[in-house]
């Protein structure tokens, strides 16, 4: 298989969503549905937060947008403007309980019953459980300058 990398800036319009997942789904044709199916939900959830809490800021004004397929590992990373507050200390904060789990299906479903016993709460982080539970993708970030960049990376035909 050979490599396919696309990167693009968009600005932050939900019909732009869809588009990115048919170039997805282009490119891994062939692939296995499976596959496809959770790159396509790890790309959607990870647009979706981008296009819902990011900001233009002085930084950036578009959200960035990288898909790449290589031979063994497949790389979804989204990045955009934030405005620092405690939306981003929250999300830092899950992105520990993240990167320190052993079990990902855990932190889902605990997450799901949180939510199910305070559903008033804002910010579910619930996509971002989906990607590394059902999808079984690797989440990292990086926080700078008033810029997110959400990355997922997950080994591939192996």
């Amino acid at each position: 298989m050979m490599s396919t990398k696309l990167q693009i800036e968009i600005a932050p319009m939900w019909s732009i969503i869809s588009e990115i997942k048919d170039k997805i789904r282009i490119a891994m044709a062939g692939l296995n549905q499976g596959e496809i199916d959770f790159a396509v939900m790890t790309a959607s959830e990870l647009l979706e937060n981008a296009i819902k809490y990011g900001v233009a800021n002085e930084n950036i004004s578009q959200v960035g947008f990288e898909f790449d397929l290589g031979t063994n590992k497949l790389m979804v990373k989204v990045k955009n403007g934030v405005n620092a507050n405690d939306s981003v200390d929250d999300l830092i904060f899950m992105m520990k309980k993240i990167k320190n789990t052993d079990n990902a299906r855990m932190l889902y479903i605990e997450r799901l019953q949180e939510i199910m016993e305070d559903p008033a709460q804002s910010g579910s982080h619930l996509g971002l459980y989906r990607i590394i539970s059902e999808g079984g993708y690797d989440l990292d970030y990086n926080y700078s300058n008033q810029t997110l960049e959400m990355i997922a990376t997950k080994k591939i035909g192996v």
